[in-house]
C-alpha cells in the first residue's frame, strides 16, 4: 500500500514504509514483537532515538523496563548494522578510553549485545577468552586481550598508549607488545579495588609505580642473567 501523496519528505518515506510493512502480506499479520521493532527502527530514523542507544536512554523515552530496552537495541542492531558500523562503534567505545579496573582485569561498558558478540567473537579469533559473568553488560579483558583488540580496531589510541610511555622514559622500540602489556600488568596489579577512569589518566597517576617496578624486575633479571 502507498501513500497517494504529491509531498515528499523523510517523514512521509517512513510512514510510507510503516504502512507497506503493516499491510504485507495482509493487514496486521505482524507479530507484536516485528512491530515493536519496525516503530522502534522508524524512531531511530526519525532522529528520536540515536542508533546506538544507551539503554537508560531507551528505558526513559519509552517508558519500558531494562530487559525490553536491551531487547529494542539488540534486535534493531542485528538488523541494521554492518560489521563495519560494529567496527567503527568498537573504535568509539576504545577511543573513549572509559575503563573500569578491578580483579587485575581491564573491563568495560557495552550496553550493545550485538556490539558486545561481535568483540568476543574477535577476541576469540585471537585465542582470547573474556569474563562476562559480572554483568552482561560489563566484559573483563586481561591486559593483552585489550592491547590486542585496540590494536586492530583503535590504533590512534594504541600509539597514544605508546608514546605516554615513551615520554616517561619507558623504551618501547623493541618488543612493543610485550613492554606496553608488561607496564600495564605490573600497574594494574598495584591499584588493587576498583578503579573507573580513562585508562591514559590512570597509566598518568601511577606511572611512577610502574616505572619503579619496572625497574626492579629489570634489574632482578640483570642478576639472574
Amino acid at each position: 500500500m502507498k501513500l497517494s501523496s504529491t509531498k515528499k519528505s523523510n517523514e512521509h518515506d517512513i510512514l510510507e514504509a510503516i504502512i507497506e510493512r503493516y499491510t504485507e502480506p495482509t493487514f496486521g499479520s505482524l507479530t507484536k514483537k516485528e512491530t515493536d521493532i519496525m516503530i522502534f527502527r522508524a524512531l531511530q530514523d526519525l532522529g528520536l532515538i540515536g542508533n546506538y542507544p544507551d539503554v537508560y536512554d531507551v528505558m526513559s523515552k519509552l517508558k519500558v523496563t531494562r530487559a525490553k530496552a536491551r531487547t529494542l537495541i539488540a534486535e534493531s542492531s542485528l538488523r541494521r548494522s554492518s560489521d563495519e558500523d560494529l567496527k567503527q562503534e568498537l573504535t568509539k567505545l576504545l577511543e573513549s578510553e572509559s575503563i573500569l579496573v578491578a580483579d587485575n582485569k581491564i573491563c568495560l561498558e557495552i550496553e550493545n549485545p550485538m556490539l558486545m558478540d561481535f568483540l568476543r567473537a574477535k577476541l576469540k579469533e585471537n585465542k582470547y577468552i573474556t569474563d562476562g559473568s559480572f554483568s552482561p553488560e560489563i566484559v573483563k579483558l586481561s591486559v593483552p586481550a585489550y592491547l590486542a583488540i585496540c590494536k586492530d580496531y583503535a590504533n590512534v589510541h594504541y600509539n597514544n598508549l605508546v608514546a605516554l610511555l615513551n615520554d616517561n622514559g619507558i623504551s618501547t622500540t623493541s618488543k612493543i607488545y610485550e613492554t606496553i602489556s608488561g607496564v600495564l600488568v605490573t600497574g594494574i596489579s598495584q591499584i588493587g579495588g576498583p578503579l573507573t577512569g580513562k585508562i591514559t589518566e590512570i597509566i598518568k597517576d601511577y606511572l611512577p609505580k610502574f616505572i619503579n617496578k619496572l625497574k626492579a624486575n629489570n634489574e632482578n633479571n640483570k642478576k639472574e642473567n
